[in-house]
């Protein structure tokens, strides 16, 4: 079997057993030669990678005694690959994360090092992308690296006047985020800059530079403060590990030009056997001044079947993160396709809060919003990996979307078209959204309401729904209100517009026995002048002129 030559992606290949043996007796003939290093970096691969998925609150010092017995010299790269893809995966064990980042950066600054300069290209790129999701989830990092002292106070300051020098909507929220996970340690350590702060976010407040939406989280943050972070202390006891001698502060300038990430250290490089030889044996003498020479596991020795198993754990509790549409930590090379681990003895908490559901419709407020059209939308909806069920929510969160926006947005009419014509359960769930929101119209604001009912208007027109969701509507005086009733005027006038008057009269009459009992009532005679006078009354008295007709015929005693 031909190995590539030079740095190689970390992938790898099945093989049935027999043929992994006898290449495994080859290698061993090969003493330190490139199929042997490589069987050895996919060994420190998988090794690093199972340690960071398994962290929680309390193994940390056990992962961090585990990695510290493979080569984490070699293996820098794809320990802060590793530690990064999980953070981003699951950004509620971010603190877990910088702890174990702060223990290991003791010992190895280097990787410290390493980390916060990957970290700032990856905010800078989310930032510059308007990404809010992995903005949020590089300032959380951020701000833990800070709490555990692996980053300097100084660029906690730095990240808001940044983020509060030309104030947007996102900017402003993303700042709140950032200062709601840091706000304990720098109240502790600068807190002249943290009133500094939040002097600048009471000016933004009190000058309505930002939405209302935005004033709301800007007043949260204050309230936060006032408890003094109660609820966001800035490291567990569980998790303050690192004695205060010990701690090796990085520094790090946001702006750089040319910060260097250092790719190829993620990469496999084959060494001269003697210079792998002695590499090795300098390891070896750095790991147990690390760990002492009172190690009876060495991590080393584990099989490649555990080692499997060690890659495919997940932490003790699953966070929300995993529910809404990732598949638990997963390792940091994508192509490895560890399978979950099924170990005795593993306890899983199921997250009974409403937690779960507000992530998944913060991933679907994302990519409403941060489309450029209602088709790049629809692709994004649709790579979420929804669970069945989750369509209510993206139908909802639509329609939700489109009523709070100042004007009609179109956009959000053709998204729910499309998907309505892609998946048959999106268009029984925007049905029942009609019914919903229909319900409670009298709870809109005049803009909403319009919105609402324009945003209607183009899935009945356009056939996207059925239009037996009329069915809710009984149109009288007893039944309606002055909201239901401006709803229904706009849907109409809309309607006309959208199909035109014959269209939408033909339609009418296919649907006669649906209408009849619904917005041309023909039960009673006040039903019927009322439902008259409504289309007349909104210009639109064609609609009811088959049904005046029949009122001037009825009996006076009905």
């Amino acid at each position: 079997m031909n190995m590539s030559n030079g740095a190689s992606r970390t992938g790898g290949i099945y093989l049935p057993p027999h043929k992994l043996a006898r290449l495994e007796a080859e290698i061993e003939l090969e003493e330190y030669g490139e199929r042997y290093q490589q069987k050895e970096w996919e060994k420190l691969r998988k090794t690093i990678n199972g340690s960071v998925n398994k962290s929680n609150v309390g193994n940390i010092p056990v992962i961090a005694k585990s990695l510290f017995k493979v080569n984490l010299i070699r293996g820098r790269g794809l320990l802060v690959r590793a530690l990064l893809h999980a953070q981003t995966v699951s950004p509620e064990y971010t603190h877990v994360f910088a702890a174990l980042a702060a223990v290991i950066n003791t010992r190895i600054p280097d990787i410290g090092d390493l980390l916060i300069r990957r970290l700032v290209l990856r905010f800078r790129r989310a930032f510059r992308r308007k990404d809010k999701v992995n903005t949020i989830g590089s300032l959380k990092f951020f701000a833990h690296l800070i709490n555990q002292r692996v980053l300097g106070e100084v660029t906690a300051l730095e990240l808001c006047a940044l983020l509060l020098d030309q104030p947007t909507n996102d900017s402003v929220h993303v700042c709140c985020a950032f200062l709601e996970e840091v706000g304990d340690f720098l109240q502790q350590e600068v807190n002249n800059g943290l009133t500094m702060i939040c002097d600048r976010l009471r000016n933004i407040l009190n000058e309505g530079e930002v939405a209302a939406h935005t004033q709301y989280v800007i007043e949260r943050f204050f309230d936060v403060r006032r408890k003094h972070f109660q609820e966001n202390p800035s490291v567990l006891p569980e998790l303050d590990l690192v004695e205060e001698d010990d701690q090796v502060t990085h520094t790090v300038d946001l702006l750089e030009d040319n910060i260097d990430r250092q790719d190829l250290l993620d990469l496999f490089q084959a060494s001269p056997p003697d210079q792998y030889k002695r590499e090795e044996g300098k390891w070896q003498e750095i790991s147990r001044e690390i760990i002492g020479s009172d190690g009876e596991e060495d991590v080393e020795d584990l099989g490649d079947a555990e080692l499997e198993e060690l890659e495919g754990l997940e932490p003790a509790v699953e966070p929300a993160a995993v529910k809404s549409g990732t598949a638990g930590l997963a390792t940091a090379d994508s192509q490895s396709g560890g399978q979950t681990g099924g170990g005795a003895g593993l306890v899983v908490i199921h997250d009974m809060t409403e937690q779960e559901k507000i992530n998944l419709r913060k991933s679907i407020y994302l990519c409403i919003m941060s489309s450029l059209n209602f088709e790049e939308s629809v692709h994004k909806l649709l790579k979420l990996n929804l669970r069945p069920g989750d369509e209510k929510e993206v139908c909802s969160m639509i329609v939700d979307s489109c009523s709070m926006e100042r004007t009609f947005s179109r956009s959000l009419a053709l998204q729910a078209e499309r998907l309505c014509a892609l998946n048959e359960s999106y268009r029984t769930q925007f049905e029942e959204a009609f019914k919903i929101n229909y319900k409670i119209i009298h709870r809109f604001e005049t803009n909403n309401l319009r919105n609402v009912a324009m945003f209607f208007s183009h899935l009945l027109g356009s056939d996207s729904v059925g239009w037996n969701v009329l069915e809710c509507v009984r149109l009288t005086e007893d039944d309606t209100t002055a909201a239901s009733r401006i709803f229904l005027k706009i849907l109409f006038q809309e309607l006309i517009d959208y199909m035109g008057l014959s269209n939408l009269r033909r339609r009418m009459q296919e649907e006669e026995v649906l209408f009849a009992h619904t917005v041309l009532l023909e039960d009673t005679r006040s039903n019927m002048r009322f439902c008259v006078n409504f289309f007349t009354a909104i210009g639109l008295a064609v609609l009811a002129q088959e049904l005046r007709t029949k009122l001037e015929r009825k009996p006076s005693s009905t």
